[in-house]
């Protein structure tokens, strides 16, 4: 015959060790659920204004470099329209139509209305195609293809163009930068952001 093991269990005892810390998890669950939830959206909310405000002050800081580029621009525009004026060839077409393509990621993630975006993309296109058309206007001009370039209305086409296309590069410069500007104004005050977010 098999045999039994009985313990010796006082029910009393048990349920006076057993009860507190039963109790008191019952009770806690409900009240500290709620604290531990609300800790973590605190966190969570925390985190993502501080994710924000580092986008905020990349974008700035892309806006800041394009401005650089449109200044050194602008400066380079006036030369060559006055050179084009004096009836002389711009050998200089050193502009800048990089920084676009060093910061566009920033801004087209981080900048949410899409017309400044355009607007900036635009410029700086039309800043590759000027380089391209002035290089063409050299290179027939006083390059090794001058003399098979003997067509004069073509010529003075292309450099009124040209300089045509100058005068609208620099005036837009000069629009996007107020624009730019704005923007920059308003991520200052939207994200509480310091003057330099460098």
């Amino acid at each position: 015959m098999i045999g039994t093991l009985q313990l010796p269990i006082n029910t009393s005892e048990f349920f006076k060790d057993f009860l507190p810390g039963f109790i008191a998890t019952v009770l806690g669950i409900p009240i500290a659920l709620p604290f531990a939830l609300w800790t973590n959206s605190l966190i969570v909310a925390q985190t993502e204004k501080a994710k924000q405000k580092e986008e905020a002050a990349s974008l700035f800081r892309s806006f800041t470099a394009i401005k650089e580029a449109l200044t050194f621009n602008s400066l380079h525009f006036g030369i060559m329209l006055q050179t084009f004026k004096d009836n002389r060839i711009p050998l200089d077409n050193h502009v800048d139509s990089s920084t676009w393509d060093a910061v566009k990621g920033d801004v087209v993630e981080y900048l949410d209305d899409p017309s400044p975006k355009r607007r900036i993309a635009y410029h700086f296109s039309r800043m590759k195609e000027l380089h391209r058309l002035q290089t063409l206007y050299i290179e027939n001009t006083v390059g090794t293809t001058a003399s098979l370039w003997q067509e004069p209305p073509l010529k003075q086409d292309l450099s009124e163009y040209l300089l045509e296309m100058i005068a609208k590069l620099l005036k837009e410069a000069q629009l996007l930068s107020e624009a730019i500007d704005l923007e920059q104004a308003k991520i200052l005050r939207k994200y509480r952001l310091p003057t330099d977010p460098g």
